[in-house]
Order: C-alpha cells, then structure tokens, then sequence
C-alpha cells in the first residue's frame, strides 16, 4: 500500500509538472497565407461558382481557394471580386515556398515591401530572436491561440487601376477581430520603403488588442460614422483602447512613441464629429476641456506612457503600468480603473501620479473630476489644496484655466470650415495606423471615400466600423 501511495504521489507530481510546463508554451499562432490570385472588375466577370456577397477571412481552413465579392462600392463603379488562395504556413521555408520567393530574395531585395512586411510580421513571431515583445504578453492572453492571415495582394498592390487599389484596402487592411482571436495583415498596407517596421510594430498594436477584455461603454464609441483620427474626440472607452494598443507600440518604439507624441501637444487641433462625417467643430488641444482632452487617444496613450516614465517597471522587472492593466483587465475596464490600481499598487508614488494626469490635462481637471478619476483620499485632498494655492501664484496660469466642470468649456469651441473625414470604412474592420488599422469581424462594409494626401497624414490610427452585433476594436 506505502509503495502505491509513493507511486501515486510521484504521478500526481509528474503531471502537474507536465502542466506547468505545458501552460507556459500554451499559447499558439496559426498562420494563413492568403494570396489574392486574381481580381475580377467587375464582380459579374467572376465565376459564379462559390463567389460571396462579402469578404470573410476568418473561417478559411488550412487549405481552400474561394472566390469573394468586395462589399466596397464607389459611385460610378460597380463591386469587384477576388480569387482568394488560402494555405496554412507553419515555417518560414513554408511561407516561401507559397510566396514563391526565396531567401535569396529576400537579402537581394527582390520583393515588394508589402511582402517584406508580411515576411517580417511572421518572424517577429516565430524568430526567437525577434519575438520578445509579442512572447512577453502571449502569457496575459486568455485564449490559447491566434491565427494570423498573412493577406499577399502584391500582384496588384501597385499596378492595378486606383478603384481596384481602394477596394484591396479597404478589404484587407491590418485589423483584429471581434472575438480577439484573429489577425489580419495585408500587404496593401505597406508598400513604402520604411514600412515593414511599422508592420511589425502594428502587429504588436493588433495583438495588444486581442489581450484587451474591455467593451466599449457607448453606443458609437468612433463617432457617427464609424471612424477615428489620431486628433479627434471619441469616446472614453474607445480613447482607451486605442491608448492602451498604442502605448505598447510607444514602450517598444521610441520611433513610434515620438510619432503618437506629435499628436499631444498644446497647439495640436482636435476634431470633434459634429454631425456624421462632419469635422467642421474643432478645438485646441490647450483651450479644450480635461473631458475633451481624456477622450482623444494620443492624449491618453501620452498619460499612459508619461505614467510608464514615471513609474517604471518593478522588482520583477515587469513594466508596472502594463501589470496594472492587466489586474484591472476585464469588460468594464477604463483608464479611471487603471489609474485607480496604478495608486493602489504604487502608493508611495501617488502625488507623482496626480502630478502626470494634471500634466497630461493642462491642470484642467475639476478637483470634483480629479476625486471621480482617481478616487478619493486624504492625499488627494491635501494635493488639491496645494494646487488651488498654486493657481493663485506664479505657477497660475495653467491652473487659472482649469475647468469649474467638464462641460463649462465648450464656448472654446468654434465652428470653422468644413473639415473632411476622408474615412475609409472597412469591413467589419475596427482600427488603422495612419492608413493602418484593427478591427472588428463583421461581415458590414460601408462606403469608402478616397483620402487625399493631406488627409492620409492626419489619419487616425485606426478606422472603425460600427457593428451593433459585434465590439469593433484595433489599429
């Protein structure tokens, strides 16, 4: 009996060991290689057989050749079609071989960049040597897997007519699907010569999405029509979604921090959507209201990483603003919430925290806001009490401006001319990087109106379209 009991004990042990070691590796990327064989424009041209009324990327299986009618539709133009090939890659041998390309190629430079892009996005995985942002948080992900769609339209990413261009991205831009369990990168998105970082770095925006639990806590979290831009005034929650896949991007890139940082200046215009599609309301970031300010994504990933700045990382060597993100990860979290934990988890550094949030808000913060966001305390009470001291000295003319309430500044904004959104509406899509995005997974597209060069420059990272089955969310 002793010596079944001995037998019994080291099993259990056995297995637990074996589980431990099991979970650490649980996480899994699936990728698909999906090339785009041949456009039909119009879509009549294209057999009838298996063509769909939508592009649905999700549901391919590891091997399938389907034909799919875009659901973007320009005045004068009818719908085009695609012949989409689809086969699953486990390596990058693989991946070149349904590429058609070779190593060689690759070092010669004999792709386009929206290859290299996508080549780049499966060895920030799969490379051990490139993969230590993306590993690092696979272990916060509460889904075992995640397959990436790898989308190759270089055959017509640069020679097609400009109708079939705009239909390639609108279909296929970078995007993550409602259910966080999917990924899309298309090479339409990155055929510059510096874009293959920003590939790389969108996917961490991406996947940095999937790990984000939160739903959106208003009925059109972008607006109106569905769309966003790095200088507008969203919503809090979709604020915070687009802070929190941008501020893992900043903490990686100081090139990418540099850029979101662009769009958090005093002098920075922010858009407010008026009507839908109308940008004719604008502000200045320095006359807006801390409300206005704590609704726009690049302020808010600004206070992120200012907090990041200021805090650091802990014993563990664990960045302690991404720890407390994912303490407080869940369906009703927000950036009050995060804040909230962040003073919990760091008490000692408490002051310095109110001390970024006033920073980030221009000191437009009402003190009865200041105890709403952060919550109240006797430390709060004594910090309001010496900024109110402050407002009356030589430190004054930040805090003299600061709202009595969220709302009691709104006579700073004016109406001016009319200001184009130039949105580019996805399917079932969520969010774009300047001309990048992430996304839901609905099978909705609504009307894409082309971008003009000036607009593509202030793009908002991300457009979103409004799904009311789905949580849109990404890039």
């Amino acid at each position: 009996m002793k010596r079944f009991n001995y037998l019994f004990i080291s099993m259990l042990l056995l297995c637990v060991f074996i589980f431990s070691a099991n979970s650490a590796f649980a996480f899994e990327f699936n990728f698909y290689y999906q090339e785009i064989v041949e456009v039909y424009d119009p879509a009549s041209t294209a057999p009838n057989e298996g063509l769909g009324d939508k592009i649905c990327n999700w549901l391919s299986p590891d091997s399938k050749t389907e034909i799919k009618k875009s659901s973007y539709k320009e005045d004068g133009h009818d719908k085009i079609a695609y012949k989409v090939r689809t086969r699953k890659v486990t390596s990058l041998a693989e991946l070149y071989k349904q590429m058609g390309v070779t190593q060689e190629d690759y070092d010669n430079n004999n792709i386009s960049n929206g290859q290299r892009a996508i080549i780049d996005i499966f060895k920030s995985v799969k490379d051990s040597t490139k993969n230590q942002a993306i590993m690092e948080r696979t272990q916060h992900a509460d889904k075992k897997k995640c397959d990436v769609y790898l989308i190759d339209s270089s055959d017509f990413d640069n020679t097609a007519s400009q109708y079939v261009k705009d239909s390639l991205s609108n279909d296929f831009w970078s995007q993550c699907s409602a259910n966080r369990k999917e990924i899309q990168m298309g090479t339409i998105n990155y055929c510059n010569d510096s874009s293959s970082d920003r590939a790389v770095s969108t996917f961490l925006h991406e996947y940095s999405h999937s790990l984000d639990k939160s739903v959106f806590h208003e009925i059109h979290p972008y607006g109106k029509d569905g769309t966003h831009y790095y200088n507008e005034v969203i919503s809090k929650s979709a604020a915070f979604k687009e802070a929190w896949a941008e501020y893992n991007e900043m903490i990686e890139s100081e090139n990418r921090k540099n850029y979101y940082y662009s769009y958090s200046t005093p002098n920075q215009e922010l858009i407010i959507e008026k009507g839908k599609g109308d940008y004719s309301t604008k502000v200045k970031a320095s006359e807006a209201t801390a409300e206005q300010l704590l609704r726009n994504e690049c302020f808010m990933n600004r206070l992120l990483y200012r907090l990041h700045e200021v805090l650091g990382k802990d014993a563990n060597g664990d960045d302690i603003v991404s720890k407390a993100f994912y303490e407080t990860n869940g369906l009703t979290n927000d950036m009050s919430k995060l804040i909230k934990q962040l003073i919990k988890d760091n008490p000692e550094s408490t002051i310095a925290i109110y001390e970024v949030i006033d920073e980030v808000t221009f000191n437009k913060m009402s003190d009865k806001d200041f105890k709403k966001f952060v919550g109240k305390s006797d430390k709060l009470e004594e910090y309001l009490n010496v900024r109110e001291d402050n407002s009356k000295g030589s430190v004054g003319e930040n805090s003299a401006t600061r709202a009595k309430s969220d709302t009691s500044n709104n006579s700073s904004i004016k109406d001016t001319p009319k200001i184009s959104s130039g949105s580019i509406k996805l399917p079932w899509l969520n969010i774009k990087d300047n001309l990048t995005t992430t996304a839901s997974g609905s099978g909705k597209l609504p009307v894409l109106r082309k971008l003009s060069n000036e607009e593509k420059d202030t793009k908002g990272k991300g457009v979103v379209i409004e799904i009311e089955s789905d949580d849109p969310f990404g890039e």
